[in-house]
C-alpha cells in the first residue's frame, strides 16, 4: 500500500517544465546586453509522444524559458500535460498531399479552443522512408502558426493539408518537435531550438541574418531579435 502511494505521488507530481534550465557553457560568447521587456505571457500546453521520457522534453522548455524569460516573456504551463501517439507528421507519398497529410490530421487533433501554444514532443517529424526525411536530414522543429500561414500561397502544401483535414485556420499555434534530430545535436546549439520555433508560433518568419533567433542554423551563442521583431511581437 505504500508504495503504491508512492508511485502515484511520484507519477502525479507535474513536472517544472519553465524551471531553471540545465547549465551549458558560454565560454567564448559575448555577455547578454540588456534588453527592455517585452512584457508578454505565453501559455504553453505540452504534449508527450508515448515512450517518450519526460525529462528528455524537459529540458529543452526550460532552455526555450532562459532564453525568452529576459526578454520579458512569461512561459506557463497549461495542466495536464498530455500524452499522445508517437507518429511522424511527414509521411511518405505519391505527392505533396499525401506527405503533409498527417500533419494536417495531428494539428486538426489538438484542442483549438484551449489559449494556448501546443509543443508536441516527438520521436520523429518525418517518417524514415518519406521523401521529407531526405529532404531536411536534420529535421528538428516544425511549427504551424496561423499569422505566417495567412501569408502563404495558397498552395502551400501545409496549406492544403489542414484543409483537407478540415481545419479551417481556428487553430492554436502548434510546434512539432524531433528529439531523436534534436538530441543528436551538442548541448549548446540544441538549447535554442525550441525557443526558435516559439518564435514563429509568436508569428516571427525566418531572416537571413546570422546571429539572430529566426537565423539560419544552429547558433552555438546565445542568439538575438532585431528591432523589427520586437516591434512585431509587441503587437
Amino acid at each position: 500500500m505504500l508504495i503504491t502511494a508512492l508511485f502515484l505521488v511520484a507519477c502525479g507530481r507535474a513536472p517544472d517544465w519553465f524551471g531553471a534550465p540545465p547549465p551549458v557553457s558560454n565560454i567564448g560568447c559575448p555577455t547578454d546586453a540588456p534588453e527592455a521587456a517585452l512584457g508578454l505571457e505565453w501559455t504553453v500546453q505540452v504534449h508527450l509522444a508515448q515512450g517518450i521520457r519526460v525529462d528528455s522534453a524537459l529540458r529543452h522548455t526550460q532552455w526555450a524559458a532562459d532564453w525568452w524569460s529576459p526578454r520579458g516573456v512569461s512561459l506557463t504551463a497549461a495542466r495536464p500535460w498530455r500524452r499522445v501517439a508517437d507518429a511522424p507528421v511527414l509521411a511518405d507519398g505519391p505527392d505533396e498531399a499525401a506527405v503533409f497529410a498527417p500533419l494536417g490530421a495531428a494539428v486538426g487533433a489538438l484542442d483549438s479552443e484551449a489559449s494556448a501554444i501546443h509543443v508536441v514532443f516527438l520521436t520523429q517529424l518525418a517518417a524514415e522512408d518519406s521523401p521529407a526525411a531526405h529532404w531536411f536530414e536534420h529535421l528538428t522543429g516544425l511549427t504551424v502558426s496561423p499569422s505566417l500561414l495567412a501569408q502563404s500561397p495558397p498552395e502551400d502544401p501545409t496549406r492544403l493539408a489542414l484543409a483537407a483535414a478540415g481545419v479551417d485556420g481556428g487553430f492554436r499555434p502548434t510546434i512539432f518537435v524531433g528529439l531523436e534530430a534534436l538530441d543528436a545535436l551538442p548541448e549548446e546549439r540544441a538549447r535554442f531550438v525550441l525557443a526558435h520555433e516559439l518564435g514563429h508560433a509568436a508569428g516571427l518568419p525566418h531572416t537571413s541574418e546570422r546571429g539572430n533567433l529566426m537565423g539560419p542554423g544552429f547558433p552555438r551563442c546565445r542568439p538575438t531579435l532585431d528591432d523589427a521583431q520586437r516591434t512585431a511581437l509587441g503587437h
